[in-house]
């Protein structure tokens, strides 16, 4: 680390980033997955998810231990009643993306035990911390509230959890 500050733009809402080996970092933009180049500043376009509505981004992400980059989305000013839109999606080294859930309202601070067989991810909406089972290569199981957060208070909007951890994508290294 040389210490200087630089300063990077890419599209926005930008919901979630994640380094790779190369250097450059996979983002989760609005409704799509681009790796940038902080040596070139390009942004190379990876894959968009199946949705693509005014309300709805993604959002938190993180990578599993197999190099897959894992981001949900938020559907924002939804109505009650309003089907959900959106999920959680899984977008492999190979580009291809994958939906995992389809019934996460505001996905936030997605993560793994030690292992990497279970995964943790908020629903800020319902205030509920779900677990699956995961498999790099295979559906999410047996989700199960693993934490239920309406006890701790009410949501402010501008509160934010730290140190979730990083992981290397192996997206594109």
């Amino acid at each position: 680390a040389t210490g200087r500050e630089e300063a990077h733009a890419l599209p926005p809402p930008v919901g979630s980033i994640a380094p790779c080996a190369s250097g450059a970092v996979v983002a989760a933009l609005r409704n799509s997955f681009v790796r940038y180049d902080f040596t070139t500043g390009a942004v190379e376009p990876l894959a968009r998810i199946p949705v693509d509505h005014p309300n709805v981004r993604l959002n938190d992400g993180k990578c599993d231990p197999w190099g897959n980059f894992l981001a949900g989305t938020m559907h924002i000013h939804r109505q009650p009643g309003e089907p959900l839109l959106g999920g959680l999606y899984r977008l492999r080294p190979d580009r291809t993306v994958e939906r995992l859930a389809d019934d996460i309202a505001f996905t936030n601070g997605p993560c793994f035990s030690p292992d990497g067989t279970t995964l943790y991810v908020a629903d800020t909406v319902v205030r509920t911390i779900w677990a699956y089972d995961y498999a790099p290569q295979g559906p999410l199981r047996h989700r199960r509230a693993f934490a239920l957060t309406e006890a701790l208070g009410p949501v402010h909007r501008h509160r934010h959890a730290q140190g979730v951890g990083i992981r290397q994508a192996d997206i594109l290294t």
